[in-house]
């Protein structure tokens, strides 16, 4: 009995070691729809990699606060980088470089799998958060596959404690922005207006709430409390 303790002692201490800390969690959903066309589609490229670039620069602070993953959707929906910490400038050109070098498939949009592959992401790494959070930017809505208010109010009811979105021109539909404090942001074009918007979007969802204070020792009491089962959600707060 004594050594099953001291081994499940191990195995929860070597749990915790790798378990990753950050304030947020942001799960980025970018449209590559055939309404956008090309030109636009680099255009928000650019938009995202400058808005990134910018905040990172303007407040390192920003650095070892956030985790960052992202998805491309058209017809379907193409995960382009898993959950990374934005931990050192390198971090920042591994999220940039990627997001950089997104082809455009066009077609339909796959909003709303968008939206449950970012929750799916999300609640299923290891990497523990405060908050975690689905940023979608769109000149459209959802017309394939799940519908994206029901991912959205799946997503929410899941876990996760924001969808917010950026829409750009006329036929956007942010019917999908859930939580607590979510918000929805709607500029005219893919242009400096739209990086603009981001910037101070993505500034707002990384600011987010507080660190909490004791949650290294919650976790920690919690995976013990479970006697070490799998957990789905690693959060902070």
């Amino acid at each position: 009995m004594r050594k099953q303790i001291i081994v499940a002692l191990l195995a929860l201490a070597a749990t915790v070691s790798s378990v990753k800390a950050v304030k947020v969690e942001l799960a980025l959903c970018i449209d590559a729809s055939g309404s956008i066309g090309t030109p636009d589609f680099n255009n928000q490229k650019n938009g995202y990699v400058n808005a990134l670039n910018d905040i990172f620069t303007t407040d390192p602070g920003f650095y070892g606060t956030v985790a960052i993953s992202v998805f491309r959707f058209a017809s379907s929906v193409t995960q382009i980088l898993a959950t990374t910490e934005i931990n050192n400038p390198a971090d920042l050109a591994t999220l940039t470089g990627a997001i950089a070098a997104m082809a455009y498939p066009g077609g339909s949009t796959a909003l709303g799998p968008a939206i449950q592959a970012a929750a799916n992401e999300l609640l299923n790494n290891t990497i523990a958060s405060d908050r975690q959070v689905i940023d979608v930017s769109t000149d459209g809505f959802g017309n394939v596959g799940i519908g994206q208010v029901a991912a959205a109010s799946a997503a929410i009811a899941a876990g996760i404690e924001q969808i917010n979105g950026l829409g750009v021109g006329g036929g956007a539909n942010l019917n999908f922005v859930m939580g607590a404090g979510a918000f929805g942001i709607q500029v005219n074009d893919f242009g400096q207006q739209f990086e603009d918007a981001l910037k101070g979007k993505l500034q707002k969802e990384i600011n987010g709430v507080p660190d909490a204070g004791n949650s290294l020792a919650l976790l920690i009491l919690g995976l013990a409390m479970i006697g070490l089962a799998p957990m789905r959600r690693i959060r902070l707060a």
